[in-house]
């Protein structure tokens, strides 16, 4: 699953989780603050029945097993008997305290205390946590709350001071009115109650978590179902690319053979309109030679222009040929057609003085030497402008003769525009085009060199791309050599592709034989 469709899930997750978190410590402060302010209600509870003991200064009741007199309660008339003789003891506001929180602690998990710094009874001597108390409410603090987990068990410890009042210096002697006397501590076991607040929390946590569950698997079979329409949409829009490639493509050919057969149509056109003067200018010329008796000065000049006529002649068939269609099946000489398709630009080369030639190279050669850096000629062996094949031989190759023909003036072109550009800049260099061809692991191939402006690193990559031209704004369309590599893969099986030399530029060929 894509990450996009992740994202509102993991978010909804999250969400689910912040809130669980959100109540459990929600639930968690309420019951501190629930058992905060129930202890505190304990608390206020029992300083009012002090106050009220204090109030009437403090109360008698009879001796019993559970009411033995206060031993530490050193007063006047402490024990008393009434007139039918029963026993009383005084029973003060701390005794009174002392009694109400054993009766408390045996009824519930609760256990109250008095304490001081210096109590009179050993008993109430502080513990760590009420020492820690105490001295909290000397540093004018007004109570202590602490919470404590032993053995499993929760508790709150809660203290509040005890001031001195009148009534309090009848026994601690050596106070003042408005002192801190001690403090009354409250430890209270909530683990009755702590479970009933966890198992709501638990509910509401439960309730909470399932139905967020509930919504990302909702959003999670929308996001899976919207990834697969997403899919199905993205193979159809793949599927309408394919098939506007493909019309693209077919249209491009079909204007493309269009353009090559009107192009053929006119080169015929203009070589039969061109045939009847020169047909008529040859009869001419012969009557002359055949009616008058020439020297052998006139007699070399009609002659040459016969050679000129039928040099014209064959040129307007090679042109005518470039442009003319052959069938698929169709087998040629690589070597003749090469001739064919390079005698088209003798007369152009010539008028530049841009020397070519072909050449057949040794079969040997290995597909690893095609893509070698370096010179691929030594042009200074030549001393002035040339033109002819070397060592032809037959080389037999199965395809389209017209569209080999369109193949090869594709890289020529190419190159005799980029030594022509160089040749802007820099007159005194023996400019040249050199063509190799020979046979490799079942592979026709041709490498056609130059020495004209090169290649930059940079343009490797896109030499072959439509529309991208290495040539200044004006000076090419940038489709030669896409056109070339796309007969070459398509007519032929095979590749064209750029080498890096120190000068010049060279393509590579390969036809698949």
């Amino acid at each position: 699953m894509k990450l996009k469709y992740l994202i509102p899930v993991f978010l909804v997750g999250l969400f689910v989780i912040s809130v669980c978190m959100f109540e459990f410590y929600r639930g968690r402060m309420f019951f501190r603050n629930a058992a905060i302010a129930q202890t505190k209600q304990i608390y206020e509870i029992l300083i009012a029945t002090r106050q009220w003991n204090a109030m009437l200064g403090w109360v008698y009741a009879p001796v019993s097993e559970d009411n033995r007199p206060n031993p530490y309660l050193n007063v006047p008339n402490r024990d008393v008997r009434t007139e039918d003789g029963v026993l009383l003891t005084m029973i003060n506001p701390a005794y009174m305290t002392r009694q109400i929180g054993d009766i408390i602690s045996r009824r519930v998990n609760l256990k109250i205390k008095l304490t001081g710094t210096e109590p009179l009874r050993p008993e109430n001597a502080p513990e760590p946590w009420e020492s820690k108390a105490l001295e909290s409410f000397f540093m004018g603090e007004g109570e202590y709350i602490d919470w404590a987990g032993v053995n499993g068990s929760y508790s709150i410890r809660y203290a509040a001071p005890l001031f001195v009042t009148p009534e309090c210096l009848q026994c601690h002697a050596g106070y003042s009115t408005g002192e801190i006397l001690g403090a009354l501590t409250i430890v209270r076991n909530l683990d009755v109650a702590k479970q009933k607040f966890f198992e709501k929390d638990m509910w509401t946590a439960f309730l909470t978590a399932f139905f967020g569950m509930l919504g990302v698997l909702v959003i999670y079979r929308y996001q899976k179902k919207l990834e697969k329409t997403e899919a199905v949409l993205a193979e159809k829009v793949n599927e309408l690319k394919i098939e506007i490639g493909r019309r693209e493509e077919s249209e491009a050919a079909a204007v493309k053979q269009t353009r090559l057969n009107n192009m053929a149509e006119i080169l015929r056109s203009i070589a039969h309109h061109w045939r009847q003067p020169m047909n008529a200018f040859c009869a001419s010329l012969q009557h002359l030679q055949d009616t008058y008796s020439l020297d052998k000065e006139d007699n070399e000049l009609v002659d040459n222009t016969l050679a000129s006529i039928v040099e014209l002649s064959d040129t307007i068939d090679n042109f005518t040929k470039v442009f003319a269609r052959t069938e698929k099946s169709a087998v040629f000489d690589l070597c003749e057609a090469l001739m064919e398709t390079s005698e088209i630009y003798a007369p152009y080369l010539r008028e530049k003085s841009i020397r070519m030639t072909i050449r057949r190279g040794l079969d040997t050669t290995t597909p690893e030497s095609l893509v070698l850096a370096g010179p691929v000629y030594d042009c200074s062996i030549f001393s002035d402008c040339s033109y002819g094949c070397l060592d032809g031989k037959t080389m037999r190759v199965k395809g389209d003769v017209g569209e080999f023909r369109h193949l090869i003036s594709f890289l020529i072109t190419n190159s005799i525009e980029s030594i022509l550009e160089r040749k802007l800049r820099e007159k005194r260099i023996l400019y040249h085009v050199d063509i190799e061809y020979f046979r490799t692991e079942g592979y026709y191939c041709i490498r056609i060199a130059d020495n004209g402006t090169g290649i930059k690193d940079e343009d490797f990559g896109r030499l072959f791309e439509p529309y991208f031209s290495t040539k200044g704004c004006g000076s090419g369309r940038g489709l030669g050599l896409y056109l070339a590599a796309d007969i070459a893969v398509k007519c032929f099986g095979g590749s064209v592709t750029a080498e890096k030399v120190s000068e010049g530029a060279s393509f590579i060929i390969k036809l698949r034989g």
